[in-house]
């Protein structure tokens, strides 16, 4: 491999300001051979590397391995030509040419994130058990330097996929520790824990992790579909607005939630179809609203969610309002909104509106 001497001389020399003729005056050589090894053509005697290590102010360790930058976009093409020799040739040669390009950049942490990923990606691509191991091996050791890296992308990246290899490698106390230290924001590592966990045969806390995730999920579901029917309707395209409302309930149906959902599905519903005046709706799913309502006073909010075997290892806190005051908060809407001057006179919502101000009284 060519020593790159030549081009840090030129980078020390352009960084001070300084002409080959005044290198070449201090350390005592002419200048067509500071030329020669700027240019790569010649190498400085091995006498002559104290002198110009002296006079860039550095060490002759640093100066034989100067470290040329690479950009983000060079290392992107450097890996590209890596990962072409490991497709059209075979992974041993693959290996030879990262580890020459590792070994000409030993300090860049992207460029070793990067050649990390890529044995990952070819792990599936081994001869044999052995060769895996090896390129796993190989891949946790680049990895592993990259996740001390400052900047937090590769940090962070480099951890996702110890995540994985250390699994492989049966290191499951890594693997967690990993995992935990990628922030949720970023990427959730729950989701890589799921497999750590069953692999351990903790399958409790697996199950107990799937269940938290998919809740957590299912209900952001229900609450987008939520926000984008309210835009329909603002819109003016009701009849999505309603297709999506049904998908909520349909999501809600699904899944077993109307001990948790279903009342608040009933009220958006209910507001939903008074926007639009539409009597029988409105009145449909504003009696149910009072079902949902008389069955909250029967069970708790998570002894509802509790019973449903898709989330009985959930651990939800207590909503912080209680059904009475969702009740009288209700009323108020129902007796003070305009929204229902449309169906104020009707017998069945003023039959509505006495039975919640009763509801409980029994």
């Amino acid at each position: 491999m060519r020593l790159p001497i030549g081009k840090v001389i030129y980078n020390l020399r352009k960084e001070m300001s300084v002409t080959q003729e005044q290198l070449a005056s201090s350390v005592g050589v002419s200048v067509p051979a500071v030329s020669k090894w700027e240019s790569g053509q010649a190498y400085p005697d091995i006498t002559m590397l104290p002198s110009i290590a002296r006079y860039f102010n550095t060490t002759i360790d640093s100066l034989l391995k100067y470290e040329i930058n690479l950009s983000d976009e060079e290392v992107m093409e450097l890996t590209g030509k890596c990962s072409a020799v490991l497709e059209q040739e075979s992974i041993e040669a693959g290996i030879e040419f990262c580890e020459r390009k590792l070994y000409q950049y030993p300090n860049n942490l992207f460029l070793k994130l990067r050649i990390g990923a890529l044995y990952t990606s070819f792990l599936n691509q081994a001869k044999d058990e052995l060769q895996l191991q090896d390129l796993a091996l190989k891949a946790t050791y680049l990895l592993e330097q990259a996740a001390q890296s400052p900047d937090m992308e590769i940090c962070h990246s480099a951890n996702y996929l110890l995540g994985t290899l250390y699994m492989l490698l049966n290191e499951t106390e890594k693997a967690e520790a990993a995992l935990a230290r990628i922030p949720k924001n970023l990427v959730n590592p729950e989701d890589m824990l799921v497999p750590l966990y069953i692999k351990q045969q903790r399958f409790d806390d697996a199950k107990k992790l799937l269940q938290t995730n998919l809740y957590g999920r299912v209900q952001h579901v229900i609450s987008a579909l939520s926000t984008f029917a309210y835009i329909c309707q603002k819109e003016g395209d009701p009849d999505l607005g309603t297709r999506l409302l049904q998908m909520q309930r349909e999501m809600i149906d699904l899944f077993d939630l109307n001990a948790v959902n279903l009342l608040a599905n009933n009220l958006e519903m209910t507001q939903f179809y008074a926007m639009q005046q539409d009597r029988e709706k409105t009145l449909q799913y504003a009696e149910a609203i009072l079902s949902s309502l008389q069955d909250c006073s029967v069970s708790s909010f998570t002894q509802g969610l509790h019973r449903n075997r898709l989330f009985d290892h959930v651990e939800l806190m207590e909503p912080m309002q209680s059904t009475e005051y969702f009740r009288k908060n209700l009323t108020a809407l129902f007796t003070m909104d305009n929204l229902f001057d449309f169906i104020r006179e009707e017998s069945r919502f003023q039959d509505l509106i006495e039975r919640l101000q009763t509801i409980w009284s029994e």
